[in-house]
């Protein structure tokens, strides 16, 4: 559900290439951190957030679906925009 929700300032997220437990908990602290900033703050990944992703029905890793998850819920308050990278297959 996309709320009308006036975009002032914008989160670029870019090649990240989530991979390594550590790095899937620095990334879900500073998605944490960006949550507490206001609503017209909107965040948009410019793709690459996982090494790989091929988004399928049903074939979603874990942390994929992690993301998702927190991308569902975080996108009901504010605006969320994703770009494919070229690690990133049917998203």
């Amino acid at each position: 559900m996309e709320k009308n929700i006036a975009v002032t300032h914008y989160f670029l997220i870019a090649d990240v290439h989530l991979e390594t437990m550590d790095d899937q908990q620095a990334f879900f602290d500073m998605l944490s951190a960006v949550e507490q900033f206001p609503q017209d703050h909107a965040i948009v990944f410019l793709g690459d957030i996982f090494d790989l992703w091929f988004s399928l029905w049903n074939h979603e890793e874990a942390l994929q679906s992690r993301f998702l998850d927190w991308c569902t819920r975080v996108g009901q308050k504010r605006k969320i925009l994703f770009v494919e990278g070229n690690h990133e297959f049917y998203v």
